[in-house]
């Protein structure tokens, strides 16, 4: 993923507790804040699990065609994403 995409899906990302939470070609993404600098808060985001998102989120999300069931079928566990992306598990 280009480093322009990745700014555009943390810029798109709602905050859900301590997580911003985002999506992208169907995919759920998570970003954590890893640290703040004096040019900044430094953000390390990842593929997440359908199944680890926020559920209002994703219902809205569903609602407003940004995603689709299929797409939260697909990527449902953080197995499937895994297998999906490099077979290594990522995140929290």
């Amino acid at each position: 993923m280009s480093h322009s995409d990745a700014q555009k899906i943390l810029d798109s990302a709602e905050r859900v507790g301590n997580t911003l939470q985002a999506t992208h070609g169907g995919v759920g993404y998570v970003a954590r804040k890893t640290r703040t600098t004096k040019d900044g808060e430094i953000w390390h985001g990842y593929p997440e699990a359908w199944d680890k998102m926020d559920p209002n989120l994703k219902k809205r999300w569903l609602k407003e065609g940004l995603v689709r069931r299929r797409d939260i079928r697909h990527y449902k566990s953080r197995e499937k994403v895994r297998d999906a992306f490099g077979g290594r598990y990522v995140g929290g």
